[in-house]
C-alpha cells in the first residue's frame, strides 16, 4: 500500500523545492474674562511635544538559514519566510515576541525550532517537513495557526511538543502521519507538571493517518477537529490521555471505522483519584463509547467509565463557537 500521507508531504516538498532555487532575498476651554485694557495679555504657553510612539519591528523577509537565525534571536522580530529553508540540522531557538509567518512556498526542514520559556510567539502559515517544533519550560501565549506538520523522506517526524504553557492555542493546522509513524504528532504536558500548568486550546484542525494527540498532566480543550485513519491494518488511536490529563472534546469527528479512538496511558490507581485522567465529550461524531477505548499496559484503571466525566472539569476561560461541519468550510493547514 502506498504511503499516502508520506507521498502527499513529498509532493508538497517537491513543489516548493522547484521554487527554492529562484528564492532571493475633557478639558473645557473657558472664555477670557473681561478686563481693563491696560492689563497685560496672558502669556502664551507652547503645547508639550508629543511623546514618540513605540514602533514594532518592521517585517524582515528571509530566504536562507543565516538570515533566519539573525532575525529569530531578536526579541519582537517579525519574520516572513519566502521559500523552503534547510535548517542544516540545527536546533534554532526562538526569542520572545517573535512572529514567523510564511508565504505560499514557506517550508522549514532538516532541523528543529525550539522555544524555551517562550512568551508571545506566533507561528503562522508554515509547513514543517521533518522539522519538530518544541516548546519547553514555562511558555506563555504561544499561537500556532495554519501550519502543516509532516514527516520527511527519511521518516523524521514534525512533532509539535509543548511541555508546559498557558495561553497556548493551536488552530487551523494539519498533522499528516503515515503508516511508519510510531509517535503522535502532537504531544502536550509532562509527568512532572500539575495539569493547571499546561493549558492547550486546539480547534479547527485535522489529524490524518497515525497523527493523534498524546498528553500527560495537562488541560486540553479540543473542538471542531477532524481525525482520519489510514486504511491499513496497523493499530491506531487518536487521543492518548495520560496521568492527570483533563481533556474536553467537543464537536469532533472521528473517521475511525472499527479502530479505537482513545488509548489510556494512566498509571494512577483508584486510591489516587486526584491524579486520574478525566475525559468529557460533547456532540462528537460518533460519541466515544467503552468499546472504542483501549488501555496501555501502564494504565491502572482499565475502565473508560471511571475516566469519563459527566461535566466539564473547568470553566472555559474564553468565548468559542461550536459549528457543525465547519471544518469542511475553512482553510486547514498551510
Amino acid at each position: 500500500m502506498k504511503k499516502w500521507a508520506y507521498l502527499f508531504s513529498t509532493i508538497i516538498f517537491a513543489v516548493f523545492s522547484a521554487q527554492f532555487a529562484g528564492c532571493a532575498t475633557k478639558n473645557a476651554i473657558q472664555p477670557m474674562p473681561e478686563s481693563d485694557i491696560s492689563a497685560p495679555a496672558p502669556e502664551k504657553k507652547e503645547a508639550p511635544s508629543p511623546k514618540p510612539e513605540k514602533t514594532k519591528n518592521a517585517p524582515k523577509r528571509v530566504s536562507d538559514v543565516d538570515a533566519l537565525i539573525q532575525e529569530i534571536y531578536t526579541d519582537g522580530a517579525h519574520i516572513i519566510i519566502e521559500c523552503p529553508i534547510d535548517l542544516g540540522e540545527q536546533q534554532i531557538a526562538v526569542a520572545d515576541g517573535v512572529f514567523i509567518e510564511g508565504e505560499e512556498s514557506a517550508v522549514l526542514f532538516n532541523g528543529e525550532l525550539l522555544g524555551a520559556n517562550a512568551q508571545n510567539v506566533r507561528l503562522e502559515n508554515l509547513t514543517f517537513w521533518g522539522c519538530p517544533v518544541t516548546f519547553l519550560g514555562d511558555c506563555k501565549s504561544v499561537k500556532v495557526s495554519f501550519c502543516t506538520f509532516s514527516a520527511d523522506e527519511n521518516g523524521i517526524l514534525s512533532v509539535l511538543t509543548i511541555s508546559k504553557g498557558l495561553g497556548v492555542e493551536v488552530s487551523h493546522c494539519e498533522f499528516l502521519g503515515d503508516e511508519n509513524a510510531e509517535l503522535p504528532l502532537a504531544i502536550f504536558g509532562a509527568r512532572e507538571n500539575i495539569a493547571q500548568e499546561c493549558q492547550i486550546q486546539i480547534h479547527h484542525s485535522r489529524f490524518s493517518g497515525n497523527a493523534g494527540i498524546q498528553s500527560k498532566a495537562s488541560m486540553i480543550h479540543l473542538y471542531d477537529c477532524e481525525f482520519l485513519y489510514l486504511e491499513d491494518g496497523n493499530p491506531r488511536f487518536f487521543l492518548g490521555p495520560g496521568t492527570a490529563t483533563q481533556i474536553i472534546v467537543e464537536m469532533c469527528r472521528f473517521n475511525n471505522g472499527e479502530k479505537p479512538i482513545v488509548c489510556y496511558f494512566d498509571i494512577s490507581a483508584t486510591v489516587y483519584a486526584g491524579t486520574f485522567s478525566r475525559f468529557y465529550q460533547n456532540k462528537c461524531k460518533p460519541e466515544i463509547r467503552e468499546e472504542m477505548c483501549i488501555f496501555d499496559n501502564s494504565d491502572a484503571l482499565k475502565s473508560f467509565k471511571i475516566h469519563l466525566a459527566s461535566k466539564k472539569m473547568w470553566e472555559i476561560p474564553y468565548d468559542y463557537d461550536l459549528v457543525d461541519l465547519f471544518i469542511y468550510e475553512t482553510k486547514i493547514g498551510h
